[in-house]
């Protein structure tokens, strides 16, 4: 062998050293990023189970009742699963309000609020079969607020706002869905100085045993109705900020209120005509639903808390901030459970918890993605 031909070997086998040795570098810094991923959507408290894809950000998710199916509104379009396959097997074709969509507690009703692309405006709450998604009855001029927990326990009645043009309003319409007829009419009795007139409805949820109704406002204030004979019983200010999520427990003695917790705002003063700046840290407040005073809180600082959910043993709490899902102790009002599932920020995170207590479904404006999770976890 000459040594042309000594040093063209030479040449080859160390590009082949060469070769493996990038190959090496990029199979360790796929394994780590594959690793990244995976440990992104990692927990101790859930497992995920499955992975479906929307055309847009899912908005909201809702599971039905009996756990057979689960949706996702996708600015707009609506998409339907089957929860045991994850295959998608509807699309109602209607043009839904985000933010507005949910199942009756019976499981056999699907509401939502229709928004009509022209002339751009959003023209009433339709109620649907759960089942076959056909149309059942529409409300004109009404809409739904936004993730509200809106219908009464027996499935009978649902609160939404009565307005014709904008879809804020201070009054919340009390809807008998089987027959149409509009039971009340909820007003408030408080204005927002930000805005020079009349608040807005943001939130709403049902007391489990159906005796009240709470409706949370613009101006960070609650009111309080009983359902008995739809009086007024109590307004208190509950935040510094707007409240972005509500959920009461199963036995009816706690509210819990989440707000845009993080960065600074300003505040109205009418009598001085003065705005005020206000630093928004709030945590998650605990009320006593007998006294509606503050009885704890739960420290969240610079998230926003954009779902509330208990599960069934209502010692334990889930909320919805921003890139992850927390677990809460109500007892020691200590966090015992996350999931990161490699959500993106941006506030707009939601999840849907089954009614068996056992699944969550979660979406967000920065995923295409809905992820269906078990709680496999023992939470302390």
């Amino acid at each position: 062998m000459g040594d042309s031909d000594a040093r063209y070997w030479m040449m080859n086998i160390l590009k082949t050293r060469y070769s493996l040795r990038v190959f090496g570098i990029l199979l360790t810094v796929g394994l780590l990023v594959l690793q990244t991923a995976c440990s992104n959507q990692e927990s101790d408290t859930a497992k995920l189970v499955k992975t479906v894809k929307l055309s847009k950000p899912p908005m909201q998710t809702a599971w039905r009742p009996d756990g057979k199916r689960f949706l996702a509104d996708g600015f707009g379009s609506l998409a339907v699963w089957d929860a045991a396959t994850g295959k998608q097997i509807a699309t109602p074709p209607l043009w839904v309000a985000s933010d507005s969509v949910l199942y009756s507690p019976d499981g056999r009703l699907l509401v939502l609020s229709k928004f009509v692309r022209e002339p751009h405006k959003i023209n009433s709450v339709v109620v649907l079969d759960a089942q076959d998604h056909r149309v059942i009855r529409e409300f004109t001029d009404m809409y739904l607020i936004d993730h509200g927990k809106a219908f009464s326990p027996d499935s009978r009645l649902l609160v939404a706002i009565a307005d014709k043009k904008t879809g804020y309003s201070n009054v919340a319409a009390v809807l008998d869905v089987e027959t149409g007829a509009v039971i009340a009419e909820l007003k408030t009795l408080h204005t927002d100085p930000n805005a020079k007139g009349e608040d807005s409805i943001r939130r709403v949820v049902y007391s489990p045993d159906g005796a009240m109704v709470v409706i949370a406002f613009v101006t960070n204030k609650i009111d309080v109705w009983s359902t008995k004979d739809w009086r007024l019983i109590k307004t208190f200010k509950a935040h510094k900020n707007w409240i972005s999520s509500m959920a009461v427990s199963p036995d009816g003695k706690w509210l819990v209120t989440g707000n845009v917790s993080g960065g600074t705002g300003g505040h109205y003063d009418p009598a001085t005509g003065i705005t005020t700046e206000i630093k928004y840290d709030d945590p998650i407040k605990i009320w006593d639903t007998s006294t509606w005073q503050q009885v704890g809180a739960l420290p969240i600082h610079d998230k926003r808390t954009s779902s509330l959910a208990f599960l069934p043993d209502g010692k334990h709490l889930i909320s919805a901030n921003e890139d992850r899902i927390l677990f809460w102790n109500m007892q020691t009002r200590k966090q015992v459970g996350v999931i990161k599932g490699g959500f993106k920020g941006g506030g707009a995170l939601n999840f849907a918890l089954s009614k068996d207590g056992e699944y969550l479904v979660v979406g967000g404006m920065g995923t295409l993605e809905v992820q269906v999770w078990k709680i496999v976890g023992q939470l302390n």
